[in-house]
């Protein structure tokens, strides 16, 4: 089952989705899913409204079990407006932010529209390669 959370709480959830309600809605459904063991996507639309709250929306991922945190990157088109979507520097800020979840996180991570976060993988493995030599090429 695939859940879209786009807030840690129910003002930033509800203010972006436009529907009061809408986030007690979906934490109603994802814990209903762990209990009854039904694996979870956990689903947001990265923007710079919730660029400061990714943390927090990984916790409640890892607590509601999810099986999948997967992370929307904006497309500038119907009501997202620019103003919304992430600077370069945001980017990689985001990419650095699940680059390292990625290394600790009882749930797999991807991302949709965001095909620049490979070459971020990409440069973060080689640099981590270069400091420890020893270490295992990563298969390709």
């Amino acid at each position: 089952m695939a859940i879209s959370l786009d807030g840690p709480d129910a003002p930033s959830h509800d203010d972006f989705r436009g529907i009061p309600g809408t986030f007690d809605r979906a934490m109603l459904a994802l814990y209903h899913a762990k209990k009854i063991g039904l694996e979870t996507q956990f689903q947001t639309t990265v923007t710079r409204r919730n660029l400061t709250r990714l943390p927090e929306m990984a916790r409640i991922a890892a607590d509601v079990g999810a099986k999948m945190r997967s992370l929307f990157f904006l497309i500038v088109t119907g009501r997202a407006l620019a103003d919304m979507d992430l600077t370069a520097e945001e980017y990689e800020q985001v990419f650095d932010l699940m680059y390292e979840l990625s290394k600790t996180a009882p749930f797999a991570i991807k991302t949709t529209e965001a095909m620049h976060y490979r070459r971020y993988v990409a440069q973060r493995m080689r640099a981590e390669h270069a400091r420890c030599p020893s270490a295992r090429r990563p298969a390709r």
